[in-house]
């Protein structure tokens, strides 16, 4: 593997000529508000994307080239439902249509369930944030993307351990009734069987033993 690109008196490191590509292959048609604020893109800590009213893709900085493991030549021009599952691609297109009708702010954390498809057709849970630029003849949309998948972990994680207490609590409360053993245990299986991590299993059994 090379270590750098050498032309003339000129040598990149593997990172700077990705970069030199990804701004050499700008889409010479961007509107010129785009175009303006083409620096200021690529400086933002989030992935970004700007389509038009169609949702053919104009523009994309490095961060989300890296994001979706695309060339970013391999994007433009290309529909943004390219970086979508299938079965959300339908609704962004009456979704889309709303939006450039009546484009607004659109903050990111509003509870929408969103997902992003990799190249290599990997799905991940996002999150997006919608803006607009518009000059006299000419309205584009920018979305800037997040990959939540740590976040979402986190959640799943949380949630998960607050549904074992729980049932941990509920199964000492059945040990306290007053009722047989077989209905105890009945009770507790059912109860187990609720907590997530174990539910894809809908079958199962407990055994009791003596000392010895």
């Amino acid at each position: 593997m090379r270590d750098n690109y050498c032309t003339g008196a000129e040598c990149l490191t593997p990172d700077e000529e990705a970069q030199r590509d990804h701004r050499e292959s700008d889409e010479p048609g961007l509107p010129g508000p785009v175009r303006q604020y083409n620096q200021l893109l690529e400086a933002l800590p989030d992935a970004m994307v700007v389509v038009d009213q169609g949702g053919k893709i104009l523009y994309i900085n490095a961060l989300l080239s890296a994001l979706f493991g695309y060339a970013k030549k391999e994007l433009l021009g290309r529909n943004l439902e390219t970086l979508m599952p299938e079965r959300f691609r339908t609704r962004h297109r009456k979704n889309i249509a709303e939006y450039m009708s009546q484009p607004r702010f659109r903050p990111m954390g509003i509870g929408l369930e969103l997902y992003g498809l990799k190249k290599d057709g990997t799905e991940f849970p996002i999150d997006i944030s919608l803006s607009y630029l518009t000059t006299d003849e000419t309205l584009v949309a920018m979305a800037a993307v997040r990959d939540i998948t740590e976040r979402k972990n986190i959640e799943r994680k949380a949630e998960l351990n607050y549904r074992i207490q729980k049932a941990i609590s509920s199964v000492l409360k059945i040990s306290l009734e007053p009722i047989s053993l077989d209905d105890q245990m009945n009770r507790v299986l059912e109860l187990i069987l609720t907590v997530p991590s174990f539910a894809v299993n809908t079958r199962a059994s407990i055994y009791l033993t003596e000392s010895g």
